[in-house]
């Protein structure tokens, strides 16, 4: 259990430190991500799975990584493959909320609570 959740810190972690520097130059271009870090972030899910994890809905489909076309050159496309920052970042939080949710205490309540009727 323990090496469980040494995994899911380091997942964590990865992805955290993904969504902070998601705007670095390096990593976007064109108001995309480069394929790299797609693959970098699937890695992280497959890590999660391998550990009992359902993380299914938060991986990015293959069909949503594509070339980038540019007009300067004609038609050539990229040899590199990317993904819109928007639909990344829309997985990447996800994931992000759900860690921050499974995690979360309960939030203790002040005060009293009317008597519930039967």
């Amino acid at each position: 259990m323990e090496e469980n959740q040494d995994i899911i810190l380091r997942a964590y972690a990865v992805l955290s430190s993904l969504r902070k520097n998601i705007d670095q130059p390096s990593i976007t271009e064109y108001n995309s991500i480069k394929s790299s870090y797609v693959e970098e972030f699937h890695s992280v899910l497959k890590s999660l799975e391998e550990i009992g994890m359902n993380v299914s809905q938060f991986y990015i489909p293959d069909s949503e990584i594509e070339p980038i076309f540019s007009s300067l050159e004609g038609e050539t496309h990229s040899r590199d493959r990317y993904v819109r920052k928007s639909y990344f970042l829309t997985k990447l939080d996800a994931i992000l909320i759900y860690f921050d949710m499974k995690t979360a205490k309960p939030r203790k309540t002040i005060g009293f609570s009317p008597p519930s009727k039967q």
